[in-house]
């Protein structure tokens, strides 16, 4: 067999990715589905950008890699070519492409409907090796918590549909809901946005029901969201920002509110200040890096302090990236106002506590009896807060405990599953 190297890139946006029919004009699969696709001259990871590019118009800035597959093999015996597969995946911001001769048809769909399509081979094989999986829910320690609470929706979703082809029963999804939950068990966007899905199938328990329930729980996820940063967006507009860490609804917020300026904490441990702060300086915007020892003087040359959330409570305190206490007691002491921006599904009815983990950076514990304190994320009592955005507007107290309520009727499912 001659042997053949390509890559397949799933493009996705929102929740749905993208899919191209292939014209007569290519040299195998002709009127079948498929990714964005190509053969690799250079290395894989350059010709994924380069097929993109070449079959859909978008740059390479107007694209991001989320997941690198295993490369395998799909050998077929009517061609006589054992093609070695390279799948990846890609996330965009838009939904306007620009097709080459190679697509007669295009379509956003959801990554499921791959198996109702007559598709190039071996497809979905494709798509499982870079879809999110339980065990990448739990060791992702790059995205917020509003973007891992969507990867676990996608994950519910995807393996709904598996269960549901296979005619599989509904206890190996109900588990699956409770590992999910379970797997980043202090962020309440995850176990809200899972509890929502499994409690609107509770009574039918059908796999087919949650994979349509969790991808439309997807779509409101990401409305949710931004219509958050675009609620928080017209509160900066003009104005001096003070930011920490790194919140996927406050930098779209920065991109959209058109700040005068940002300051931005680095944010240790992990630095997710820096990232933020570069890709804004790569947008255009003004913005200044403080080192985390000087947020009292970013935040006093500041007009409003603007930061995410990765737990609110009932009763409106918050738990976010260490840093952010400091900057709410220097807010209050220079009277500027402190805002966080969040969905509401991050609202939990449960304790909201400081974080402390284990390891440390500040000192060798084993070499002396020095006690050390490293916490990643801390507790910010409601007196420190002036506001909270959420996709409905801002919530007093009041509102934040009904919402709480609420929530924690959403996880009865687990006591009947």
């Amino acid at each position: 067999m001659e042997e053949r190297t390509v890559v397949t890139v799933f493009l996705t946006h929102r929740g749905d990715m993208l899919l191209l029919r292939r014209s007569e004009e290519v040299g195998s699969y002709s009127g079948a589905w498929g990714a964005v696709a190509g053969h690799v001259e250079d290395t894989p990871a350059t010709a994924a950008r380069q097929e993109i590019r070449e079959e859909t118009g978008l740059e390479s800035d107007a694209v991001t890699q989320i997941n690198r597959g295993e490369p395998f093999e799909v050998p077929d015996s009517d061609l006589d070519i054992r093609w070695t597969v390279n799948p990846f995946r890609f996330k965009t911001e838009t939904r306007t492409i620009t097709p080459n001769w190679e697509t007669t048809e295009t379509a956003w769909v959801s990554p499921p409907k791959i198996r109702e399509r007559e598709t190039v081979p071996e497809l979905w094989t494709s798509w499982e090796r870079v879809r999110p999986t339980l065990e990448s829910v739990g060791a992702d320690t790059k995205g917020g918590s509003a973007t891992i609470s969507r990867r676990a929706l996608e994950v519910l979703r995807d393996e709904a549909t598996l269960v549901a082809a296979e005619n599989g029963g509904w206890e190996k999804l109900a588990d699956l809901a409770a590992d999910l939950r379970a797997a980043r068990e202090a962020m309440a966007v995850v176990r809200v946005r899972i509890d929502r899905a499994m409690a609107a199938v509770s009574e039918r328990k059908r796999p087919e029901a949650l994979r349509e329930v969790a991808h439309d729980g997807l779509k409101r996820a990401f409305h949710a969201d931004r219509d958050t940063a675009e609620r928080a967006a017209e509160a900066i507009e003009g104005r001096t920002v003070f930011t920490l860490s790194r919140s996927g609804t406050v930098e779209r917020a920065l991109e959209l509110g058109l700040p005068e300026s940002v300051n931005v904490a680095l944010s240790r441990p992990g630095g997710e200040g820096k990232t933020l702060a570069k890709t804004l300086a790569e947008r255009g915007q003004d913005v200044t890096l403080y080192e985390d020892t000087s947020i009292p003087r970013a935040v006093e040359t500041a007009d409003i302090v603007l930061v995410g959330a990765d737990t609110i409570g009932a009763t409106g305190a918050v738990v976010n990236k260490v840093g952010t206490r400091a900057a709410a007691l220097a807010a209050e002491r220079f009277t500027v106002p402190m805002t966080v921006a969040a969905a509401t599904a991050k609202i939990s009815s449960g304790p909201v506590e400081t974080r402390i983990d284990p390891d440390s950076e500040v000192a060798d514990a084993t070499a002396s009896p020095l006690r050390t304190v490293h916490p990643h994320f801390e507790r910010i009592e409601s007196e420190l807060i002036d506001r909270v955005l959420t996709e409905k507007g801002a919530l007093d107290g009041t509102e934040i405990g009904a919402v709480a309520d609420r929530h924690a009727d959403l996880g009865t499912w687990m006591a009947n599953r």
